[in-house]
């Protein structure tokens, strides 16, 4: 049964195989896998007990998955205030917390490109998985992530791991590709949503050149790196293709890539810009590869190159404000000493550092004026912030509820010391100084206000003021109460709280002066156990759970009553959910989990509540408005301020309410970003001004009053409409780099240009005003020639061969006139604009001149860049084809290439072409060279001048040269211009492999090739049973083989690339 069940499954796979090979010089294939389907789950019931049979296929698919570990279904149900599993999805597999086995993706047929899912961990506890995969059915594997605590950032939320693979299958069993997660130790884990992307199996290459901008420094944890890579490719991509640059980590390995910058080209070469991302660690290792997505393709790596940082790499625990809280200080220990003590509420990883500073926060600043500086704690304050750099050294992670204390020697020279952990002295723990030069020391005046910071992140000083990145943990104002944003500050030695630590912070006694000894710590009996919220609400209450004292100069009040505790943290908090639990204010700190208002970096969660999120006002201490990065939201949304700004940087989810009736939506930054969801979108005012990549709609999306262009693409579809409403309109300016590529609608009364183009062009097209407000038109871009060009009456010369327009009456009767754009070098070119005219494709089907005899006024610009229109309303739209034409050979609109082809016969090199339209072409020069860069002249093939019908153009190369060759075709017109076909590369068999020597009597032999092939060639040792002993992907062209492990006796060498197969015998003897 079993074997039955195998050959069966091989069957469908090389099925599927095939009809993505068929597809693959198009675009790459997508397989997504949710198992959400409860007739495909396969083991012991019930599914929702753990076994270690679980598996899931579906019926002709490519990939079978199971778990060898003991594993069940999950289902929706919450957990920990996280979705068990991702969202929306029904079922999840979760592994059970004991056993070594793995969870299993086998693909049997037509091999991986990249791959990803979402994993998520149970609960916060220690966790340990390995992500590898596997060419040879589990004969050897590639390690691609580690799954542990760090990976998840000590919380419980879903995180996609994605690898890279670009391997085809072979023909037997034995060539499985296999992904699995293998479990090591610890918690439960989910897995969910799968997802992989077919072999390559595109004969185009990419090279990626030189790198240009390196070495780069990332002087601060802020810091970014521009740059360029210079590329060279062979083959066709399609109009709309999109070159990605993506970075290796610092070993040069891509099993984790970072996109760092697109181009949207179909050109065989160029420069494509790429931005380093902040928080890079330094390194001498990375490189850069580029991906292609038409067809899908990836270079060679670049060279290496290196990094270097001036942040401090966030070794251990990245912590986030609220991790840990102030609960203890005394100004008097003894001497000068005073002593400090913080909690824990998260676990803490070995190497962990962070920053005990002794600042004011923006001294010197005007009332609702925000400066983000800070300046030593002094009546004159400077930028010679005292601070100390704390480390743990420990061998084990700090769990969370963890007490640490430690003194402020106020000695200058002499850092923080004497730790304890829980109130029992400790080693584990160090500190330097990482202040300003000159800075006094740190400590906390018991007569005067003092100031404590704890921040995790980087130092760049001043003279006047000095300036901090990264993360401020915590807080305290002792001996006075914070300075309002409100009002001005300067020389009291009091701060303003820092906006991260609003729900965080400690304000001390309100008084001060009348000598020495103040102190101040949290009472245990309000309680040392709950959830993380629940704590820092009881620790943060100074007025009522903290016991306090002045002019006290008993020594070490607070060692006794807080330094031995040890906390209970229940639950971490969700750092991005909305609770509302204050009030219905998005920039109250309040109404948040984790008690901190949402940044660009921070993916929020707007579930159903009783107070709903509002985005009113953008508040003085907010002046950019509210921000996130994604956005998912179930609840209510209101945002209803005309100065209401909501900058979003990653995707939205709206499967809730929007309300948006004031106010812009701006979507930003430099990610891929997607619209989706159940819930109807609609955006009042929005605006895209993205930094790179496009907006991507997954459902309709209206606009009620305006849409700004000024940078960025927003990707359509026919069922994902983006929407005009009555009374909206398109502000900014729509040009090459910001337009909507796809189809858009536009419903009203009042005359509009729709903002659309394709593949890096702007291509506007326009309607005069429809006659009722509910009359809908929408329209679309096509980069490519109309149909049936020479059904056209005699008005016509010729329809363009470049590029229409779909205009399409949607909803009503109403008869508009229509305006059409050209540019160069979009439209083809264009010589006499007296000439041109607007053509609409009939049903019947014809062409039809829509001049109808009077042009004059109808055209707009000049021959570069100019418009078009109508010179009557159109009535007739049962066919929404429109173009441009003209009435005489005057517009060149001209030659089209279809097809160009180069193929080995064995004896010749076959050239095959074909021209879709000509006009005024001269002839064809056939080019072909032994290096790519450098081509000569072989032949010339005369054209047919003029055509509006696919012709069809053959040629050969009779004396080919050995290894590879590269041709390519250049098309001249009768004015004496050219362009270049693309290039098509050729290896002939000859001397392409070569074994040395072929009689080995110490089993070793040298493969040498001539050149490195297409694609991911692999080359195979077959023993003369025909059985496959040993395969390797090839990288050089210089591939030692090891035949001592095998016995004596004779093998097949075999080259297996994309042009071919190549074999030789070799002897052991």
């Amino acid at each position: 049964m079993k074997q039955t069940f195998t050959r069966l499954r091989r069957g469908v796979m090389l099925l599927f195989s095939t009809l993505l090979i068929q597809q693959a010089t198009l675009a790459q294939t997508t397989y997504t896998q949710g198992f959400d389907v409860a007739g495909n789950w396969g083991g012991t019931a019930p599914l929702t007990g753990y076994n270690t049979d679980r598996t899931y296929a579906e019926p002709g698919q490519p990939v079978v998955f199971a778990c060898s570990n003991a594993a069940l279904r999950e289902t929706q149900a919450i957990t920990t205030g996280v979705n068990s599993t991702y969202n929306p999805s029904t079922y999840a597999w979760r592994i059970q917390n004991s056993g070594t086995g793995s969870w299993t993706a086998t693909v049997g047929a037509g091999g991986v490109g990249t791959f990803s899912f979402w994993v998520r961990p149970w609960n916060t506890s220690a966790l340990s998985y390995e992500v590898e995969y596997s060419t040879n059915n589990g004969g050897s594997w590639t390690a691609v992530q580690s799954i542990n605590q760090t990976f998840f950032s000590n919380t419980v939320q879903w995180l996609q791991v994605s690898g890279t693979i670009n391997t085809g299958n072979g023909p037997g069993a034995a060539d499985d590709i296999i992904i699995r997660v293998r479990r090591v130790s610890g918690e439960r884990l989910m897995i969910d949503q799968f997802e992989m992307t077919d072999y390559n199996t595109s004969t185009n290459t990419i090279t990626a050149g030189a790198v240009s901008g390196a070495p780069f420094n990332l002087a601060t944890c802020a810091a970014t790196a521009t740059g360029t890579v210079a590329y060279t490719s062979t083959g066709t991509f399609t109009a709309g293709n999109v070159f990605t640059v993506q970075l290796s980590d610092a070993s040069g390995s891509f099993a984790g890539a970072i996109n760092v910058g697109t181009l949207a080209s179909s050109a065989n070469s160029g420069t494509i810009n790429f931005t380093l991302p902040a928080g890079l660690p330094a390194g001498t290792g990375y490189r850069l590869q580029i991906v292609s997505n038409g067809p899908y393709t990836v270079s060679s790596a670049s060279a290496t190159f290196s990094v270097t940082s001036g942040c401090n790499a966030f070794a251990g625990t990245r912590l986030n404000p609220g991790d840990l809280m102030i609960i203890g200080y005394d100004t008097y220990v003894g001497s000068a000493t005073d002593r400090f003590s913080v909690v824990l509420l998260v676990p803490v990883l070995p190497g962990t550092s962070f920053s005990v500073a002794n600042a004011i926060y923006e001294d010197g600043a005007a009332a609702n004026t925000r400066t983000n500086t800070w300046k030593s704690c002094d009546y004159a304050p400077t930028g010679a912030v005292a601070s100390n750099l704390v480390t743990y050294n420990g061998a084990a992670t700090l769990p969370a509820g963890t007490v640490v204390c430690f003194d402020l020697p106020s000695i200058s020279g002499v850092p923080i010391n004497n730790f304890t952990l829980s109130g029992v002295p400790t080693t584990d723990f160090s500190a330097t100084n990482n202040g300003a030069p000159g800075a006094g020391t740190i400590n906390i005046s018991g007569s005067d206000p003092d100031a404590i910071f704890i921040m995790q992140g980087t130092w760049t000083f001043g003279s006047a003021s000095s300036t901090f990145t990264g993360n401020v943990l915590a807080g305290i104002q002792t001996g006075a109460t914070w300075v309002g944003f409100n009002e001005s500050i300067g020389g009291q030695r009091r701060s303003r709280v820092h906006p991260q630590i609003e729900c965080f912070s400690i304000q001390g006694s309100t008084s001060s002066g009348g000598g020495n000894g103040e102190f101040g710590y949290y009472n245990d009996a309000a309680g040392v156990t709950g959830s993380q919220p629940v704590l820092i609400g009881l620790i943060k209450n100074y007025s009522t759970n903290w016991t306090t004292a002045r002019n006290n100069n008993s020594p070490d009040d607070i060692s006794a009553a807080v330094c031995g505790l040890n906390f209970t943290v229940t639950a971490t908090a969700l750092s991005n959910r909305w609770n509302g639990s204050f009030n219905t204010d998005w920039f109250n700190c309040s109404n948040w989990d984790n008690l901190t208002i949402p940044s660009s970096t921070t993916d929020v969660i707007i579930p159903p509540v009783v107070n709903n999120p509002v985005i009113g006002a953008s508040p003085l201490n907010y002046p950019d408005g509210a921000e996130s990065h994604h956005i998912d939201h179930t609840g209510t949304l209101t945002i209803n301020n005309p100065s209401s700004r909501f900058n979003i940087y990653g995707n939205f989810a709206n499967n809730g309410t929007l309300n948006h009736t004031n106010g812009d939506v701006i979507f930003t930054g430099g990610e891929m970003q997607t619209i989706s969801g159940t819930g109807t979108t609609s955006f009042y005012r929005a605006s895209i001004t993205k930094l790179s990549n496009n907006v991507v709609l997954n459902r309709q999306v209206d606009i009620q009053s305006s849409l700004t262009f000024a940078s960025g693409l927003v990707e359509t579809s026919n069922t994902n409409l983006l929407r005009f409403l009555a009374g909206s309109a398109v502000v900014g300016t729509p040009s090459g780099i910001s337009y909507v590529s796809g189809p858009v609608q536009k419903i009203g009364n009042t005359p509009f240009i729709f903002p659309i183009g394709k593949a890096g062009y702007y291509a506007p097209a326009a309607i005069s005003a429809p006659v009722l407000v509910t009359d809908a038109f929408t329209a679309e871009y096509v980069n490519a020639a109309g149909p049936n060009r020479h059904l056209k009456p005699p008005s016509l010369d010729h329809i363009s061969a470049c590029e229409y327009w779909n205009i399409e009456r949607t909803t009503g009767t109403s008869d508009v006139r229509v305006t059409l754009s050209w540019d160069t070098p979009r439209s083809c070119g264009i010589g006499n604009l007296s000439d041109l005219r607007v053509a609409h494709y009939l049903p019947t089907p014809i062409w039809e001149d829509l001049t109808q005899g009077d042009f004059a006024g109808n055209t707009t610009g000049t021959t570069v860049a100019g418009t078009i229109i109508t010179p009557y309303p159109v009535t007739n739209f049962n066919t929404t084809i429109f173009t441009l034409a003209t009435s005489t050979i005057a517009n060149p609109l001209p030659v089209r290439l279809l097809t160009f082809r180069a193929r080995y016969n064995g004896r010749t090199v076959d050239l095959n072409w074909s021209t879709a339209t000509e006009l005024n072409s001269d002839y064809f020069s056939i080019e072909r060279s032994s290096d790519g860069i450098n081509f000569s002249a072989i032949g010339r093939v005369q054209a047919a001048g003029n055509s509006s019908s696919t012709l069809h153009y053959v040629s050969e190369d009779r004396q080919p040269l050995k290894g590879v060759s590269y041709y390519r075709l250049k098309m001249y017109d009768r004015n004496g211009a050219f362009e270049y076909s693309s290039i098509e590369r050729i290896i002939i068999q000859g001397d392409l492999l070569t074994v040395a020597p072929t009689v080995t009597s110490n089993g070793r032999v040298t493969v040498q090739l001539a050149a490195l092939p297409n694609g991911n060639p692999s080359l195979q040792l077959f023993d003369m049973t025909g059985r496959l002993v040993w395969k390797a992907n090839v990288i050089n062209t210089v591939i030692p083989v090891d035949l001592t492990p095998y016995a004596k006796g004779m093998y097949v060498l075999r080259l297996v690339t994309n042009d071919g197969q190549w074999a030789e015998k070799v002897l052991s003897k």
